[in-house]
């Protein structure tokens, strides 16, 4: 029995096109009726469905097609591809176990919003990296340092956008200092470690305006520490939790600031 190329594509779920590729691509061979029409029997319905297999296991396409278009006879090469296909899956595996466990920590520091906002509680900070580039710490003209940032921005969400007090450049990159990648992403550019102690801890609501001005972002949780007379104990610094787009395009930017005291 023979099956027009709308059946075949309805069947695998693909556009007539990529029947027309997989002819091309030699993963069957291009058959017509008498009435000039594209016709399918069952043997190249066996062979799409044993290539969807391979598809599946996103194996590339012209390797596939080597394997289907007479040209191969190897049993072993077709085990090394699936060897292959199987390492490449469980280091995607790898990667999106860890990306969901710091996408967890990032809704657990975003529930903290409704709790700590415009609020002060004394709290011992997590041991930080905070890694600058450039002229404001966030971007560079030099490629050689653009490179750097590129990395520490492929590796968010588990790298967070930072802002402190009292350097040069008010902004950069931070990074749990017990990170397993701490090493790799911390091999650059001014990189400045922050030891756990206690400090001043609040999450405040800024507009954009004030990334312009960030003694501005610090001011009140600044004011808080004088009026109880604590004494600073190094450099205020803070992370971007949450930015939300308000009517207009006006920005509202959560910071979760910690002020060390002693």
């Amino acid at each position: 029995m023979n099956y027009g190329i709308t059946d075949l594509a309805a069947l695998l779920g693909v556009s007539t096109n990529a029947i027309r590729f997989y002819e091309k691509q030699g993963v069957i061979p291009q058959r017509k009726d008498a009435g000039g029409r594209r016709a399918y029997d069952e043997s190249d319905v066996f062979r799409l469905l044993s290539y969807m297999k391979y598809h599946s296991m996103e194996i590339p396409v012209r390797e596939i097609a080597e394997q289907f278009g007479g040209t191969e006879d190897d049993r072993g090469r077709i085990l090394d591809r699936e060897r292959t296909a199987r390492d490449r899956a469980l280091e995607q595996a790898e990667h999106y176990r860890e990306l969901a466990e710091h996408i967890e920590m990032h809704i657990r520091e975003i529930e903290r919003i409704e709790t700590l906002e415009n609020r002060y509680i004394l709290e011992q900070n997590p041991a930080m990296l905070f890694m600058q580039t450039g002229e404001n710490g966030w971007i560079s003209e030099d490629r050689q340092r653009q490179r750097k940032a590129q990395i520490w921005i492929e590796n968010m969400p588990e790298v967070q956008l930072g802002i402190s007090l009292g350097r040069r450049a008010p902004f950069g990159y931070l990074l749990l200092a017990d990170s397993p990648k701490a090493a790799v992403l911390s091999d650059g550019f001014n990189v400045t470690y922050w030891p756990p102690q206690l400090c001043v801890h609040t999450i405040r609501c800024i507009g954009e305006p004030d990334l312009a001005e960030p003694e501005a972002v610090f001011r009140d949780a600044a004011d808080y520490v004088k009026a109880r007379h604590f004494s600073p104990a190094g450099k205020a610094w803070g992370r971007i939790l949450l930015v939300e787009v308000g009517q207009g395009g006006s920005l509202s930017i959560y910071v979760d600031l910690w002020i060390p005291i002693s």
